[in-house]
């Protein structure tokens, strides 16, 4: 989590004008097809030089055929886990984790797989 405090700040300190403009390069979907929560799209916007359009784990891609290319650099986000209660077994609390991610510009198609 640490390494998303600063763009944390660095979104609350924007100007209205320039969250615009960072809207303008969404929505970023997940290699599944879900898109991803506004403040990942602006998380993921703020971490790459390059446009991010479509987005997965490491396993993620390796499932779907792609290999993350080595030395590519990961994109941060958030993901949301539940945690379970020991007597009820339902879930009841919510909380945060950092997940890595990678955009379909960083894989290359397998070689086992061309």
């Amino acid at each position: 989590m640490k390494r998303l405090a600063a763009y944390a700040e660095k979104i609350a300190a924007m100007p209205e004008a320039e969250r615009a403009a960072l809207a303008q390069k969404m929505p970023i979907v997940t290699i599944e097809g879900h898109p991803l929560s506004l403040r990942n799209n602006i998380l993921c916007v703020l971490q790459s030089p390059a446009p991010v359009t479509i987005v997965g784990g490491f396993r993620q891609w390796l499932g779907a055929g792609r290999c993350v290319r080595k030395g590519e650099k990961a994109l941060y986000i958030l993901y949301p886990c539940a945690k379970k209660s020991e007597e009820t077994s339902e879930k009841t609390d919510v909380f945060f984790r950092e997940a890595a991610i990678f955009d379909v510009s960083q894989t290359d198609v397998k070689a086992d797989q061309s």
